[in-house]
């Protein structure tokens, strides 16, 4: 049964071990509009809202074309945040955080590597079945 958990900041250390302990070659899947592979560098909470910096290495499927100029310059950039306030939900279970305004990222070991190793493949559709 996945649990749906709503992001309260005295327990963000333990979601946090969660959610980026395990990692996947130190990667992550970002959904900002175009899903993208991303490196984690890291994670800090102020003012109730937790900031996750990433370094954006490549899609994880092709670009649609009204993705690839947010991708170019997030690829270029050092690193971009991601930020989640306390008021949206993580999926604990499925190691991902999203909420309904916001990006969503996946941190989840198998999946992080299924996804990779589909992209491999070409496997396009498998990949969305995966992360829709």
């Amino acid at each position: 049964m996945e649990r749906i958990v709503k992001l309260n900041f005295s327990m963000t250390e333990g979601i946090c071990t969660q959610l980026f302990d395990n990692l996947f070659d130190n990667k992550i899947i970002l959904r900002h509009g175009a899903y993208c592979f991303c490196e984690f560098l890291k994670y800090d909470f102020n003012n109730d809202t937790l900031t996750i910096q990433l370094k954006v290495i490549e899609p994880v499927v092709k670009l649609k074309p009204r993705n690839k100029n947010w991708f170019e310059e997030a690829k270029n950039k050092e690193y971009i945040e991601i930020q989640y306030r306390n008021n949206e939900t993580t999926k604990i279970e499925n190691q991902s955080i999203g909420g309904i305004y916001s990006s969503r990222i996946w941190t989840n070991y198998n999946i992080v590597k299924k996804v990779y190793e589909l992209k491999e493949q070409g496997l396009e559709q498998e990949i969305y079945e995966i992360l829709w």
